[in-house]
């Protein structure tokens, strides 16, 4: 079936060219297709309909054959002498056409009339929102979005910037099925001046305007090119971009890339609900294949955001939930939930990305308005415990939703007071200090009395992590005394004879993926010698300390030096002299017990 070609002509009056839609969203702080991820799943959530299960998918796909063919023939007609026609003869001439397909159910579709100058008795616009207009103000009451500058991440993700859609929807409460083209670029002069803009669908005879493809036509056509069919109760939006940059990733890290961003950004939808259902389902799609989207429990930190998330649900308020003010003035800002937890392995997901959005350690606080989308994360300071991590969740409340709103750019990645106007400016300005303020003193209480007590016990350090204790006190977490130092030596500064200090309480890791007391020791060694070590742990009980027994959770994991990287598994070391060595001896702990460490020479040292 082929389409026919809309490309618009700039009018007396001025219009919005294709690349100034294409520079809509300004500079994100996230790269394309994970700005392309998060605009796509707000768009969904905020056309959701009643409060079922809102279904989103992402399918990368290749198109066979007869879907390739299908799409030529389609787009067969193409824009004048422009930059649009020569990127999509080059997309579409490629021997093995990728495509990147997004789909939503449970959603209103793109509803509403198809020509931005008809008038329609309900208030319903999604699909001159989508393909028309740009800049229209939300509709849906504290929805995600905006300004739905969001639909240019689609054209931007597309090498010819080309999308197609097939949207089940409902006009004047009847069902309907419509499917359109729609590509952007620069402007150019052929015959005519024309802004880059342009659309395929369906024309009637001495019509300039190209409308969409609707009812079995648009049916036929979506299943030529491989997309799902929908039936009159399957609605929703299918948005094909064509020939998808994936840089230098591969199909395969893509769409791992999208899984992460998936679970980072809307694990709150994830999350159930009274009904026992979460808000969202998530899929994502390989070549017919499914990758697996992990749940925030699977995706450490995310699993401790959410358990902040339930607590601030909670009422009355438990324990890590502040309400957040504004005194002048007087104004509810929100509320914020801290929790602390172990710091758990993260899982590794080949996303071909550059750094993953899931720290090493976290101390981050999502930022959200009532949608629960995940607007950005504040980061903090960290806990002084590579054992332990924070997360936290800040929601602002509804009376205030629209200044925050307003704070946000185009593509919704931050809050950015400096340019409101007060009280909206005070009331964000004010938010995101007091998030900080409590954060930090949540994640380092001991702070506030470091004047009264400059050196920090191990027994406090326990209350700070969450009940690991170790059983000695000592140099404190990050090491506060100055390490033992050896007595005697030559005048040239090497040992004169073997020396082992006793061992000093370090600081909290995971080693090996095993949550650890690290002791520092210090060892002389002379010249010409070899001095074997081996380390035992110690189980600190009321009556005293004892060996830890044989079969013990408390075991010494590994020697490692003095930068943290490993020596040796195990018990045993050895050093050869001459010179002096401060190695760690990591020793595994649990939360119902105090550990500690003896190191002794090894037999036959030479």
């Amino acid at each position: 079936m082929r389409l026919a070609l809309q490309s618009e002509r700039f009018s007396a009056t001025g219009n919005l060219t294709g690349a100034g839609i294409g520079r809509a969203l300004g500079a994100p702080s996230l790269n394309k297709l994970r700005v392309l991820v998060r605009e796509a799943c707000q768009n969904s959530w905020d056309a959701r309909v009643g409060t079922g299960v809102v279904r989103f998918r992402v399918d990368i796909r290749e198109l066979t054959t007869r879907q390739h063919a299908a799409l030529k023939e389609a787009l067969h007609a193409r824009p004048g002498r422009s930059d649009t026609r020569d990127a999509l003869e080059r997309s579409l001439d490629q021997a093995v056409p990728w495509v990147l397909e997004i789909s939503d159910f449970g959603t209103r579709g793109l509803s509403g009339p198809v020509r931005a100058d008809e008038e329609e008795e309900h208030t319903e616009s999604d699909f001159v929102s989508f393909f028309r207009n740009i800049g229209s103000p939300r509709d849906q009451r504290f929805g995600g979005g905006t300004y739905g500058y969001g639909k240019s991440s689609l054209y931007n993700f597309s090498r010819c910037k080309t999308i197609l859609a097939y949207s089940q929807t409902t006009l004047r409460a009847r069902p309907t099925t419509r499917f359109m083209a729609s590509a952007i670029g620069h402007p150019y002069r052929d015959g005519g001046h024309f802004t880059g803009r342009h659309w395929w669908g369906d024309r009637e005879p001495h019509q300039r305007v190209v409308d969409p493809v609707s009812r079995d036509p648009a049916h036929r056509l979506a299943h030529a090119l491989g997309m799902e069919r929908r039936t009159s109760e399957a609605t929703g939006t299918t948005i094909m971009v064509l020939d998808p940059d994936f840089g230098e990733r591969t199909p395969r890290q893509a769409a791992n890339s999208i899984a992460e961003c998936l679970t980072w950004f809307f694990w709150p939808k994830m999350l159930l609900r009274d009904d026992g259902q979460p808000s969202m389902h998530f899929d994502v799609m390989l070549n017919g294949e499914p990758v697996r989207v992990p749940s925030p429990e699977q995706m450490p930190p995310v699993g401790l955001m959410a358990q902040a998330m339930r607590n601030l649900r909670i009422h009355p308020p438990v324990s890590g939930v502040t309400r957040i003010e504004c005194g002048r003035p007087r104004a509810d800002l929100g509320t914020l939930s801290l929790v602390k937890g172990p710091r758990l392995p993260r899982l590794q997901l080949d996303t071909g990305e550059e750094s993953s959005l899931v720290p090493e350690r976290c101390c981050h606080i999502a930022l959200m308005r009532p949608a629960e989308l995940v607007v950005t994360y504040v980061e903090r300071g960290e806990i002084p415990s590579d054992m332990v991590e924070f997360a936290g969740v800040f929601v602002c409340d509804e009376e205030v939703e629209q200044h925050f709103a307003d704070s946000e750019p185009p593509a919704h990645d931050d809050w950015l007071f400096e340019s409101l106007q007060d009280p909206g400016r005070r009331f964000v300005r004010t938010a995101l200090r007091q998030i900080r303020q409590t954060a930090d003193e949540f994640a380092t209480p001991l702070a506030a009395s470091s004047e009264r007590q400059p050196q920090t016990s191990l027994a406090q350090v326990a209350d700070l992590v969450g009940g690991v204790v170790i059983g000695q006190d000592g140099g404190g977490l990050g090491g506060g005394k100055e390490r033992p130092r050896a007595a005697s030596r030559r005048r040239n500064g090497a040992p004169k004879v073997v020396q082992i200090s006793e061992p000093e309480s370090f600081r909290l890791a995971m080693v090996h993926k095993t949550p650890c007391a690290l002791f520092r020791v210090v060892l002389s060694v002379p010249e010409g010698t070899t001095l074997r070590v081996q380390a035992e742990p110690l189980v600190v009980m009321d009556g005293g300390t004892t060996s830890a027994p044989t079969g013990d959770a408390t075991r010494v994991v590994a020697w490692l030096d003095e930068k943290g990287d490993p020596i040796t598994e195990g018990a045993d070391a050895e050093f050869t002299g001459p010179g002096e060595f401060a190695p760690l001896v990591a020793v595994s702990v649990s939360p119902d017990s105090a550990v500690s460490v003896s190191i002794r020479a090894g037999k036959g040292d030479s």
